[in-house]
Order: C-alpha cells, then sequence, then structure tokens
C-alpha cells in the first residue's frame, strides 16, 4: 500500500498527525518529496515508524529541507525497515559528512 503526499507542504507537526491515519492500513510506500519536513520532521516520522513497526520498501523524503543533522534517523530508519530498497533523499542540504553518517 502506498501514501503519495508529494508536494503537499507538509511540516514537522503534520507528521505527528499523520500517524494515526497511517497506523490504520499497513503502509509499504510513502511519497513525502517536496515538502518540508525539515530535520525534526524526519525524526518524528523515524520515531512514528519505531511505534508503529511499520515495514517500508519505499521512502521519498526528496527536497525536504533534511540538512547532515538528519542523517543518524535516516540510519535508524534504514536499520528498522529491513526491506528498504529505496530512500530517496536527492535534492536536500546532505553534505558528504551526513551522506557517510
Amino acid at each position: 500500500v502506498a501514501c503519495d503526499l508529494h508536494g503537499e507542504r507538509l511540516e514537522s507537526l503534520t507528521i505527528v498527525e499523520l500517524r494515526d491515519k497511517m497506523q490504520l492500513t499497513p503502509l509499504t510506500e510513502v511519497e513525502f518529496g517536496g515538502n518540508t519536513f525539515g530535520d525534526g520532521g524526519i525524526k518524528d516520522f523515524v520515531s512514528m515508524v519505531g511505534k508503529t513497526g511499520m515495514q517500508l520498501v519505499v521512502v521519498d523524503f526528496t527536497a525536504n529541507h533534511i540538512t547532515d543533522q538528519a542523517a543518524d534517523e535516516l540510519c535508524r530508519l534504514i536499520d528498522m525497515c529491513h526491506g528498504l530498497s529505496e530512500l530517496r533523499i536527492g535534492q536536500n542540504r546532505l553534505a558528504a559528512k551526513g551522506v557517510c553518517a
């Protein structure tokens, strides 16, 4: 099951609001490209994934104002979702330092 919220202008607080809706259906793909999650939003989302036990296969965070500060959270997401085959993080502010975390 996929959830496409590409370009919906979602912010960090909206992620928490989505939690209840996302728990109703076991999602495997989430498309959040073109939003404004930022580092805090990534942290909130990864926390929610951990609490719900969601096993995502595709996650799109393209163009979400993510910086190196979110690198550890992205690594946590990879560790939690054993079947993750795509993590799209292009068009963000990740430098070599964050990518190598």
